[in-house]
């Protein structure tokens, strides 16, 4: 008996540092808002809407960040070395969207795939960088987010405003990526990831690759400032017909510039800061993009948009939060739109993990040849809350 409670007294001690050496984590956000949502021509068609998450919040919830359930683990390998995995799913809190199918039941009976993946990736850390393989954030997004700027009044997740202006054509995560970070030097990381395009063969039974992608980024984070820039080009990308410049809610509302079917090169840089000073946050972010159409340069697609944001805390539990962007769209090598944007917020903190917000989101897209302008606005009420 004595042997046996020695045995488990040793086991336990083994269980218990090999549970002290990694550990898992269940994560997520719930955020969920009330919108109104009106889109006009200068044609004279408008179109309003009211909804509780649904489609004008990108992310089917809320307004502020996308719903998302996902688990995290590390594993301590010693010498400094360390193993992990993120797995990240969102989530569409409002059912499935259908024109076919709208009603309440085929929104339950559709459930089943209301959970996209978002992140999921395995990595290595160690005295000499992180590496990372699987679905992860593009570079751009987090060089256009977190760290240079266009969050730095609290971030929107709306289909229209000053955020969603910033962020034209982005992607937001890349598949079947490896990508490497080196350790921080005084403040200063750089990043290079590439994203292996799928094979496939053709009609000729040729191997073609499509969607190859190589990234870079260099960020800087030390005390009040955070500044970054990044660039990805995407090769290979096959275009869909009757691509929407402007994407408003009324299909006859949006206007198709770029019609043209075939292999696309997708480029962006962005570059921004952000400073806190205390009594406001502050960020100056700019963002390019082309969409060059391999076949022919009529349907060639480039947005140039600068953002300025600002955040600035009222009460211990208040806050406001502003931005604007104001930019241009050429299509074919000419100027088709001026556009602009504005977010204006207002948070109110209850805890560390939950608040409600206030949001007017705005863009505007000005004909630059005398055709049809647009604009879409949208209000929204909403609650979030994170775990």
């Amino acid at each position: 008996m004595k042997k046996s409670l020695i045995a488990l007294a040793a086991l336990s001690a083994v269980a218990g540092a090999a549970q002290a050496q990694s550990s898992v984590e269940m994560y997520g956000i719930i955020d969920m808002s009330y919108s109104d949502v009106k889109a006009e021509n200068s044609a004279g068609r408008s179109l309003k809407v009211t909804s509780v998450g649904n489609t004008n919040s990108v992310n089917g919830s809320g307004v502020l960040n996308g719903t998302r359930l996902g688990f995290r683990g590390t594993e301590d390998l010693g010498s400094g070395n360390k193993a992990g995995f993120v797995i990240e799913y969102g989530v569409n809190l409002t059912g499935a969207e259908s024109a076919t199918a709208n009603t309440q039941s085929a929104n339950v009976q559709l459930g089943q795939g209301l959970a996209n993946l978002r992140q999921g990736y395995v990595s290595l850390a160690t005295n000499y960088g992180t590496l990372k393989a699987g679905t992860q954030y593009s570079f751009i997004d987090a060089t256009g987010g977190e760290v240079a700027g266009s969050t730095a009044h609290g971030g929107t997740n709306a289909s229209q405003g000053a955020h969603s202006l910033m962020k034209y054509g982005q992607q937001a995560r890349v598949s079947n990526a490896v990508t490497y970070a080196t350790p921080v030097f005084n403040g200063f990381q750089a990043k290079i990831g590439i994203n292996a395009g799928e094979h496939t063969r053709d009609s000729n039974n040729a191997d073609v690759k499509n969607g190859d992608a190589t990234e870079y980024a260099l960020e800087y984070v030390k005390g009040a400032l955070k500044a970054g820039y990044s660039y990805q080009k995407t090769k290979n990308y096959t275009l869909a017909t009757g691509t929407s410049v402007v994407n408003l809610l009324d299909t006859p509302l949006d206007t198709a510039a770029i019609a043209n079917t075939g292999l696309s090169t997708l480029t962006w840089d962005v570059i921004g800061v952000q400073y806190d000073f205390g009594f406001a946050n502050v960020g100056l972010n700019n963002s390019r993009f082309k969409h060059n159409v391999e076949a022919t340069d009529a349907a060639d697609l480039k947005s140039n948009q600068t953002m300025f944001s600002v955040k600035v805390p009222v009460t211990a539990n208040i806050a406001l939060g502003g931005a604007y962007t104001d930019g241009k769209l050429e299509v074919g090598g000419a100027k088709q739109y001026s556009t602009k944007g504005t977010d204006l917020l207002a948070f109110y903190t209850f805890s560390k993990r939950t608040n409600a917000y206030l949001g007017y989101m705005e863009t505007k897209y000005d004909s630059s040849t005398g055709g049809t302008s647009y604009k879409q606005s949208q209000t929204a009420v909403g609650l979030r809350h994170s775990f």
